[in-house]
Parts: structure tokens; sequence; C-alpha cells
């Protein structure tokens, strides 16, 4: 988007052998010095382990079109003094966005937020080509967000953000700047919880991404989410989805055979096939559907919605191997919720060989240990034929809770040499592990058998 400085006065102390009139494209901003390249403009962040003021010499030798800093002192270049670097990137995205005038929806919640987000988009996207801004991968935090929206090309009539939390006030600072007009919750589970109390101080904290909703705005929560009554006691218009309850502000559906979902909403019923696999994707598009329907879709429009649509890597993503057999990329993350959905999909296939990779699930906390030997549990007490565990949780959690077939490695080209031998056509193989195990290494390596 195209930003006239005179427009952002208001961001900044004062600028440095720049004209009043200086314009600059939001899509050449940078917070990388090593990839920051000519006539570029980079803004030096700060973080818990660095100051990117210092990296201020070596992008000047690039000949940048601007350099934002909170330090006075430099001189020489074209340089935008600020208050404080990391509030003028977040003020800089809000401002952005009010640009726009786009409808804005944001999404939050323990699992499914990036597929929501996913499918969400897609449909924008069929509908509306260029005019959909969305999160970029997992650019989720106080860092991706903003970068997000920094590409905008200025002609958006919708934009579609995904906000995540590791650490509490984070989806407040993030709501803030985006302001949605419709928010979503998907769940609250256990992922994180290593830095919350327990799973209502998640809530609490998911809470958040409600408190900017105007009096004509919607938030979307499931009925099942045993926190709803809490989760209600914000801003904004409830719009429930639910299996028992219908009603003018309710997205009543029913799960069928297979992928197939019957969706409900005052007169109109429609059937939909869900584009993934698994029950949990299944509740994703469902919220999906919430939000396009809020954004003024009908339901009718939703049925041929989601055609050639397909996952993204390391999300329940489907791969047919080179021997025939099927192989599901779901290594991008794990929490104890996801994981048993992986569990409970594996285990209701028929007819398949079906082999459980998995590795150490992140941010547990000092109950990690426990939530570890329960997905154990759920193993032993599953019909899955084979499980290959690779981390320090996961060894404990086998060693404590032996099973048969449950089998540690410790080596990743060691796991290779195991599986080579048994994929074919009657073999699926599910591999599942939070992101710092770099499992997606486990996939490649997989796919690259003969």
């Amino acid at each position: 988007m195209k930003i006239n400085l005179y427009e952002i006065k208001h961001l900044f102390i004062s600028k440095k052998n720049l004209d009043d009139n200086f314009i600059f494209d939001s899509e050449d901003i940078f917070i990388d010095s090593r990839i920051i390249t000519k006539n570029k403009i980079f803004i030096a962040l700060k973080g818990k382990n660095f100051n990117a003021n210092s990296f201020i010499p070596e992008v000047m030798k690039q000949n940048p079109k601007m350099v934002v800093t909170d330090n006075n002192d430099l001189n020489e270049g074209p340089f935008l003094n600020v208050e404080c670097t990391n509030k003028f990137f977040m003020e800089l995205a809000s401002f952005i966005l009010n640009k726009l005038k786009a409808k804005k929806i944001g999404i939050t919640g323990s699992n499914g937020k990036t597929t929501t987000k996913e499918l969400i988009t897609f449909f924008l996207k069929n509908k509306f080509p260029n005019k959909v801004l969305s999160t970029i991968g997992n650019f989720n935090n106080d860092i991706g967000l903003p970068l997000t929206i920094m590409s905008a090309k200025g002609n958006e009539e919708f934009v579609v953000l995904e906000m995540g939390t590791n650490h509490p006030g984070e989806i407040e600072i993030l709501a803030d700047v985006v302001k949605p007009n419709i928010s979503i919750i998907t769940n609250i589970g256990d992922a994180h919880i290593g830095n919350y109390k327990n799973q209502r101080a998640i809530a609490q904290e998911k809470k958040n991404i409600f408190k900017f909703l105007k009096a004509d705005d919607f938030k979307i929560i499931d009925g099942k989410n045993k926190f709803l009554s809490e989760l209600n006691d914000s801003p904004g218009k409830l719009f429930l989805t639910s299996e028992e309850k219908s009603g003018n502000e309710v997205l009543n559906y029913q799960n069928s055979h297979g992928r197939e979902v019957n969706l409900n909403y005052h007169t109109e019923s429609v059937i939909i096939e869900c584009p993934i696999d698994g029950e949990h994707n299944k509740q994703n598009l469902i919220l999906a559907c919430a939000a396009i329907i809020k954004l003024g879709f009908s339901l009718s429009s939703l049925k041929d919605g989601w055609l050639n649509f397909t996952s993204i890597d390391g999300r329940f993503k489907k791969t047919i191997l080179n021997s025939g057999a099927e192989l599901i990329d779901d290594s991008y993350n794990s929490n104890p919720e996801s994981m048993k959905s992986a569990i409970d999909y594996l285990s209701k296939i028929n007819n398949k060989k079906k082999i459980l990779i998995l590795g150490d699930m992140g941010e547990l906390g000092e109950n990690s240990g426990h939530y570890h030997e329960k997905i154990v549990s759920k193993i032993n007490n599953s019909n899955l034929d084979i499980v290959y565990g690779m981390g320090l949780e996961i060894e404990k959690a086998f060693k404590k809770n032996k099973g048969k077939n449950l089998y540690i490695f410790h080596d990743k080209s060691e796991l290779i040499k195991i599986i080579q031998p048994l994929l074919s056509m009657n073999v699926i193989i599910l591999i599942k592990a939070s992101r710092f195990m770099n499992f997606d290494t486990i996939v490649r390596d997989i796919k690259e058998l003969k």
C-alpha cells in the first residue's frame, strides 16, 4: 500500500533527509537486516536478545529508501525517528487496516486456527480474486501479524488474520491492532498450558479477541465449548455453531457419513463436503462457514466453495507415496487435543496397516510428563498397528506405559531405514509432533523413498 509520510506524521517524532511528500510502499518494509536490498525500508525492531539499531550501519550500505529508528543520534541517510520502533510497527499496521476499510476476520484458539483461516481465505479468493489479505503462513504473533498487514496492496475488501499466543496479554495486543468485525475462537485446549495456570486462564486470554468488537460485530463460538458462558461475557453479538440449538443467530450442523456435514440456517439447508479428513477439520469448516455467512453469503453458496482445496504442509496434508502408501503430514505442531484427534482418526481407518510416528509435545509445563503418559495410554487402547516415538518425554512415557508395538528411535535416519520396507499400498502413516522436533524432515525423507 502506498503511504504518504504526511499521513502518518502522528506516528513519528522527526525525520531526517526525507521530503515532506515522501511516499513509500508498505510492501517494501523489512525487519531483517540480512535480506534488505536497495531502495527498501528497514524498521529497527528490538527483542529480548537483540536491538536492530546495531545493524543500521550494515543496512546503510544497501542504500535503503528509509530507516525507522528510535536512536536519535543517527544523522546520515534518510531516517524516521520514533519513540519506539516496535510500537511504530504495530501502529503502522493498524493505520494500514483502517485505510483499507475492509471486512476483518480474526481467528484464535488452541487448535485449528490456521486451517480455519485457510478455509475462509480459499472461499473468499475464489469469489474475489486479488481482494483478500490473509495471514502469511503462521505469521500470527506481534511480528508476523504486522508483516502480513504490510503486504497489503490497497484494494483488499477482506482481511483474514490468525492470532496466536504463548503468553498472557498477547491476544489483546493483536486484537487492538486488527479490531476485527468478526472474531472466532476455534476451541480451548491445553496448547501452551505451561505458560498459563489452567484452561480457564487460556480461555480468558483467547477471550480478548472479542474485546474490541462493536455492538454490531460478531463473535463466533462453538456451542460445545465448555467455557461458552465466560467467553460470551464480552462485546459483540454471539453467533453460535451448534448440533443441538437453532435460531436466528445459530448455524446448526449435523455430522453425516465420511466428510459430509449438514448445515441448517434459518430456512436453508445444505450438505457440504469437508475437503480435509478428520472430525477436527469438520469443526474448522463449520466455523469457517459461520464467518462466511456473517459476511453476507447465503448457505447455498457454500456447497461448492472448497472444490480443489488442499491443506498446507504440516497440517494434516495427505500424499500418496511412490510405493502406494498414504502419508499424512501433521508435523507442524502438536498438543494433547490435536494428538488425540490424530489417534482417533487413524484408529477408525479399516483395511490398512496403521503406523503412527510421534514426537514430543512442547510448552506443557510441569505437567508435560502427565500429558505424554495420557497420550501413550490412549495409544495402548487404540487399534494402531505400530507406533514409533522420538523425544525425551515420549521415551519416558513409553517406558512407564509399555505396550505392544511401541518403539523408540533416537535417530531420524534410523527410522527411515525401518520404515522403508514397510511401505506398500495397504499402509497409512501419520506423522505428528511439536514444531521444535523438526519432524518435517522425516516427512521429506519418507517422500523421497523409492
